[in-house]
């Protein structure tokens, strides 16, 4: 009995005990986190941010439309340093160990002794999307080396990366992306270049490396396969150039790899291994080639893979439906060959796919149905042919379909209404038959419809218009018939209507359009309708483009073109348009037009005669066969198409012509047009392709001065009175494919010398005063 007592008090002792001791930790391990939480950073750590704060001035900058970034440095106040925006401290030491100043509108030059280089303990520093108007990289960021993580993109740097930053052989992270040179514009160039050889010597350690838009010009890419940690390696836009080391896409913990936009980088893709963890794959815009490798299956972690803009030829392997998690793939502007395979209907979480200018070929798989996350297909511009697979029609997430300039035929697939979310419809450039279905007009989110050069048919009938988001509808170079629906002009959000090239009969009234308030671009021309503008009242929506051509329009200079002050783009050509231009329009275009054809009408000159035409921005203009009188008018200095011919146009050419150093096509054929011609034409321009001065009365010298490296395609100066002789600079034009110098006054020995132009095909002399030999084999006769 005593010993029970006994030992129960005992134990009851020893619970006491423990339960005091734990009592004991317990206290300590309180007021150890209790004096921690009120430990405060050190007072010499305090001043070194506080000078830091006072180099820079706090701009807020010009782009920052999203409002994400803000003054940090203004709302450091108090003594507590470790509690300041941005700062971080070792809650044991107070030391700082961690400084976020991106996006803190910090604004000025970053000082080589800045106090930000005493604060010996930082492990992290990120000072992105900052302003340091082109400073230098200090070198003694090195002094930082405990250094883990250092940002400093986005921040206008320049020059040099220091080759001390490789002193921090402790990084893990390390970005200096675009870092740019602005020119006042929206674009920079790089301004930031490394040069060391061994720049990746001590990165024995660092997993990120950031350096887009670094100019690397100067760097081995074979010397990044030293870097064995890598998880993320991203290179756009830096200038990399040799062979890609493949070792990098096999390391074990590689995650991304972004090289787009190196474009002299060579590469291969290599046998990739099951257990790679790759999950973005970027190679856009590089000179990556070969084939992609059936192994490409393997890579199980893959989300986004893009190789467009590469050289990868051969079929793309069946092994890409394996890529289960893949939602973004680029394979566009490539040389692939055969089918677009069926595995990849495999691919249900992918939402977008780019096939444009591939070189696929054959039927499109009934597969793609499969993928209910897609919202974006783009197959443009392959040899796809046969049917559309009615299973897209269960592609509901579907918000642009594009499969322009392929061979597909037969009608458009039933069901089409389905795609409820479908924002744009593109299957131009194809043999589409049968009619464009009136249910087209009811998809609620539809914007654009391009359905242009088809085989189309029958009429367009519209009923039931829901498509009040439709701004873009293009039906042009099609078959269809009929007339204009009086519904159409309830799509009031038009934005742009092409309807040219079609059967469409009837009588257009131009005041139907002025309901489409919002219209811009108007195409109507080449049907079988005639144009009336009757309604006065009535005033057309402001148009940037109008095409008229062939409308059966019959009156003097329309006036419904007043109102359109900017108008950039007019076609009213091969109508019945008589008189001249009037001053108004000719006002009217100064600041805006940079297209203009009045071609094949009955215009006879200018209201008031011009010397140098207005129009600032004109790029081609085409008056020709009409029946304009009076001396040449000189276009604009920006002209590249000049059509005058078939008029009655008299004098001579003008010395300002030699102004025209844009010119491509100078045709004046068929008029009145006489004396000497300005020596400068024939050198105009090196873009010329086409001069044409046929049918004349020109005489003198033709022109006997041709650059070097022309473009020269046509010269015909044929049926005017030049003389003398073939000038031998001709021997310049490596591109003439006709010259036709028939019907003039023309002196001199055969020019067999001209055999030597190698794309030569057709040459006419008839009608001159040519002696001597017709042919003189191996003999090569350049410019004297």
């Amino acid at each position: 009995m005593r010993r029970a007592m006994t030992f129960r008090s005992y134990s009851f002792m020893l619970w006491l005990i423990l339960i005091m001791c734990v009592s004991s930790i317990v206290t300590q391990a309180l007021n150890s986190s209790l004096a921690s939480s009120k430990i405060t950073c050190l007072h010499k750590e305090r001043n070194t941010l506080l000078k830091l704060r006072d180099e820079f001035v706090l701009t807020q900058p010009l782009d920052d439309e999203t409002l994400s970034s803000y003054p940090k440095m203004k709302f450091w106040k108090g003594n507590e340093c470790c509690n300041w925006v941005g700062v971080k401290c070792n809650m044991k030491t107070g030391q700082v160990v961690r400084l976020d100043l991106s996006n803190s509108w910090l604004n000025g030059h970053f000082r080589s002794n800045s106090s930000l280089f005493n604060l010996h303990h930082l492990q992290s520093l990120n000072l992105a999307y900052n302003n340091f108007n082109s400073s230098k990289i200090p070198s003694r960021f090195s002094q930082l080396s405990r250094l883990t993580h250092l940002n400093l993109s986005y921040s206008h740097f320049s020059g040099q990366v220091p080759n001390e930053i490789t002193w921090l052989n402790n990084l893990v992270s390390l970005d200096l992306s675009a870092n740019f040179d602005y020119d006042g514009g929206t674009t920079g160039s790089s301004s930031l270049f490394i040069e060391s050889a061994n720049f990746h010597k001590n990165f024995s350690q660092l997993q990120v490396l950031y350096l887009d838009q670094v100019n690397l010009s100067s760097i081995n890419p074979q010397s990044l396969s030293n870097l064995s940690s890598l998880t993320s390696l991203s290179l756009i836009n830096s200038a990399l150039q040799g062979d890609f080391p493949t070792n990098i896409f096999l390391l074990p913990n590689i995650q991304v790899i972004v090289l787009q936009n190196n474009y002299n980088l060579n590469g291969f893709l290599p046998t990739f291994n099951s257990s790679s963890n790759l999950d973005t794959l970027d190679l856009f815009s590089t000179k990556f080639s070969g084939q992609i490798p059936d192994s490409i299956g393997n890579l199980k972690s893959l989300t986004y893979f893009s190789v467009s803009f590469c050289y990868f030829t051969r079929p793309i392997p069946p092994s890409i439906g394996n890529l289960s998690k893949l939602f973004y793939m680029d394979f566009s502007y490539n040389s692939f060959s055969g089918k677009v395979p069926s595995t990849m209907g495999n691919l249900v979480n992918l939402m977008y796919i780019y096939l444009d200018h591939a070189g696929c070929t054959g039927e499109l798989p009934s597969t793609l149905g499969n993928l209910k996350k897609l919202v974006f297909l783009n197959i443009v511009g392959n040899e796809i042919n046969g049917k559309i697979p009615p299973s897209l029609v269960n592609l509901t997430q579907l918000t642009t379909l594009s499969l322009h300039y392929n061979g597909l035929t037969g009608e458009l697939p039933p069901g089409l209404t389905n795609l409820t979310k479908l924002e744009s419809l593109g299957m131009s450039h194809n043999a589409l038959s049968g009619s464009i279905p009136s249910s087209l007009f009811t998809m609620p989110s539809l914007s654009e419809v391009q359905l242009d050069e088809n085989q189309f048919t029958g009429p367009l009938t519209i009923h039931n218009v829901t498509s009040f988001n439709l701004t873009s509808l293009s039906l042009s170079q099609n078959r269809l018939s009929g007339l204009i629906p009086k519904s159409l002009f309830k799509l009031e959000n038009l934005n742009s209507l092409s309807l040219h090239s079609n059967n469409f009969s009837g009588r257009v009234e131009l005041g139907m359009f002025s309901k489409l308030s919002n219209l811009r671009y108007l195409f109507i021309s080449n049907n079988r309708f005639s144009v009336t503008y009757l309604d006065s009242n009535s005033t057309l929506p402001k148009l940037f483009s109008l095409g008229l051509a062939s409308c059966s329009i019959s009156s003097t200079f329309p006036n419904f073109l007043k109102s359109q002050e900017e108008l950039q783009y007019l076609d009213m050509s091969n109508n019945k348009i008589e008189g001249e231009i009037p001053n108004w329009f000719i006002n009217m275009g100064v600041e805006n037009f940079y297209r203009l054809n009045l071609s094949h009408n009955s215009l006879t000159g200018w209201e008031t005669p011009q010397f140098i035409l207005p129009w600032k921005l004109l790029r081609i203009l085409d008056l020709s066969f009409n029946k304009m009188q009076g001396s040449l008018v000189v276009p604009p200095m920006s002209t590249q198409y000049f059509f005058m011919s078939e008029n009655n146009i008299s004098g001579r050419i003008h010395h300002r012509f030699c102004y025209l150093t844009e010119l491509v096509v100078f045709d004046v054929s068929n008029n009145r047009l006489s004396g000497a011609v300005p020596p400068c034409l024939g050198s105009l321009s090196r873009e010329l392709s086409m001069l044409s001065l046929k049918g004349n009365n020109f005489n003198g010298k033709i022109p006997h001065k041709f650059m070097d490296g022309n473009k020269l395609m046509t010269l015909d100066l044929s049926h005017n009175q030049f003389q003398d002789k073939v000038p031998t600079s001709l021997i310049k034009c490596k591109a003439l494919e006709v010259i036709n110098l028939g019907h003039n006054h023309l002196s001199d020995k055969f020019p067999f010398w001209l055999q030597n132009l190698p794309k030569l095909q057709v040459l006419v002399l008839r009608s001159n005063n040519f002696s001597g030999q017709i042919w003189r084999p191996n003999k090569i006769v350049g410019n004297s």
